[in-house]
């Protein structure tokens, strides 16, 4: 099984900074962190289409391994 975890963050968010420290501990060959900024307009745009209205948002996805 592979996991992705999306994390939405802001730059003006005081709790973002530690929240994508501890998650990127997590990081490894099965499971891959990403930070998405709400700050770009790509990070905004996929903030909108998920609902995410606050930050830091933690978005989890599996799927198995072919």
């Amino acid at each position: 099984m592979e996991a992705n975890i999306f994390v939405f963050t802001s730059p003006t968010c005081i709790h973002c900074h530690n929240t994508m420290r501890v998650i990127s501990r997590l990081n490894r060959k099965d499971i891959k962190v990403q930070e998405i900024s709400t700050a770009t307009e790509e990070g905004l745009k996929l903030a909108r289409m998920n609902n995410i209205v606050s930050v830091p948002t933690i978005f989890i996805t599996c799927s198995e391994n072919q």
